[in-house]
């Protein structure tokens, strides 16, 4: 290991056996936590002569901040509460512990470009790119779901087919497969306009908007703790559209709700 350090640069050096330090000083903090842990526990302890094995340091940060794709959910089912039990839900990119709790309440028909081998839920999961025409039947589905997806659609960042219009032909199509008092609960990027290719769109309200057409904006809801907004700079959730950088490609995600329009319901 010697001759290995003298190839280095004097700081280099001095930073590894720093490293080595710091290493060592935790294993021996570690072996002395287990055995102060070993020594103290009572000998009527049903475990208390079991196998006990010092890995390595494996310490963990105990504080976490709830995820927007968590958030999401909340907001999503603390909305279609009030609609009862058994909708017809449609979800696109919808995380899968999402959509098997709401299997247990709702028919959840999911869309995935590969198979997830969930076995156990009461999702219905159908392989395919949404790109491509929907093959579902016409006013079928109560609720539509997708958190943070949408964005990438025909960017083939997930296998599927490179395709600019693949967003907007789907966005269409839905319009057929929903129900005419269908509720969509979508959340995105939310920043100006742009592409961030292959990271997906970026998009400003008209934007959004205009994607949108034939629906009718009722909610919104920004989770400023998310992506490139550090957390705690801002209040965690608001409704402030407002920018807040004016770096290119800066984004908090939005949870938006939408319901079909009146002209396009009739």
């Amino acid at each position: 290991m010697i001759k290995r350090m003298l190839k280095h640069s004097p700081l280099a050096v001095f930073q590894i056996g720093m490293a080595v330090a710091a290493r060592r000083a935790r294993a021996q903090r570690q072996a002395d936590r287990f055995e102060r842990y070993r020594r103290a526990m009572r000998p009527d302890h049903p475990l208390a002569a079991a196998p006990m094995h010092n890995m390595d340091d494996v310490s963990a940060d105990p504080s976490e901040t709830i995820s927007h794709y968590d958030s999401f959910a909340y907001w999503v089912g603390s909305r279609i509460k009030p609609q009862g039990l058994g909708l017809s839900l449609l979800d696109v990119g919808g995380k899968k512990g999402f959509n098997a709790l709401m299997s247990v309440y709702h028919d959840v028909t999911a869309l995935v470009l590969a198979d997830c081998h969930d076995d156990l839920s009461r999702v219905r999961y159908i392989v395919h790119d949404v790109g491509k025409p929907l093959p579902l039947d016409d006013a079928q589905f109560d609720v539509f779901t997708s958190p943070v997806s949408l964005h990438t659609v025909g960017l083939a960042r997930y296998g599927d087919e490179l395709d600019p219009n693949a967003l907007v032909s789907f966005l269409a199509d839905l319009q057929r497969v929903m129900k005419p008092e269908a509720s969509l609960f979508v959340s995105l990027p939310y920043g100006r306009t742009m592409l961030n290719y292959n990271n997906g769109w970026v998009l400003d309200m008209p934007s959004i908007q205009a994607l949108f057409s034939g629906w009718d904006l009722v909610e919104h809801l920004i989770d400023n703790w998310s992506s490139t907004v550090p957390a705690g700079a801002l209040p965690h959730f608001t409704q402030d559209l407002a920018f807040h950088s004016d770096k290119p490609g800066a984004y908090r995600v939005v949870f938006l709700h939408f319901q079909r329009g009146k002209a396009a319901s009739r």
